[in-house]
């Protein structure tokens, strides 16, 4: 639990130190950073311990307004996730602070490093695989904007149920028996130091 709050601490004074940077850079006062961060895998569960990566998704509201100097709205918080996970995964002379992992976002590397809220619901409810879902019933709003981050917490929720109800059963339990096995060799293996 120490852990998780000391990740959670990180994650928000990072999210303030690149509004400060971006005020510097840009030439702007940006006095609010409208983004919601939410937390998965370990974060997700409250669970994190030494050896975790942050497994994070990031999104913001189209609807919002941000003093994004000229860029357009993608522009300026692609800017901003780009140097929150700069300065959250710095290093230090003991290593790094954090592994940030953003590639559970949609489209996963391929894809905007942060994103609406309403394309990141868009893509559950249409593209997302069975193991997608499965990983995103853990996500938990953890920083930034907060009321937009649970909102979004709780819309996540929403599209996965509505999804499921619309896969036919046995693909979901055939998924979600091979996802768990996979799991278990991994975490087999990293016991084992393999």
């Amino acid at each position: 639990q120490l852990q998780t709050r000391l990740a959670e601490a990180s994650i928000e004074t990072a999210l303030r130190a690149t509004r400060q940077e971006l005020s510097q850079r840009l030439s702007v006062n940006i006095d609010t950073l409208p983004i919601g961060v939410l937390a998965l895998g370990k974060l997700g569960s409250g669970a994190i311990d030494y050896d975790s990566d942050l497994d994070l998704v990031v999104v913001y509201d189209d609807d919002q307004s941000a003093n994004s100097a000229g860029y357009t709205h993608a522009e300026f918080f692609g800017r901003a996730i780009e140097t929150f996970v700069n300065i959250l995964s710095s290093m230090t002379r003991d290593g790094n602070l954090y592994r940030v992992d953003l590639r559970l976002r949609p489209h996963g590397k391929n894809g905007p490093s942060i994103s609406t809220k309403g394309a990141f619901i868009e893509y559950i409810e249409r593209e997302a695989s069975i193991w997608e879902m499965l990983a995103y019933v853990q996500v938990r709003a953890v920083s930034g904007d907060i009321d937009l981050a649970k909102t979004a917490e709780n819309e996540i929720g929403n599209a996965i149920r509505r999804r499921a109800s619309r896969e036919k059963p046995d693909d979901l339990r055939l998924e979600s028996k091979r996802i768990r096995l996979k799991l278990e060799e991994r975490h087999s293996a990293e016991r084992s130091g393999k």
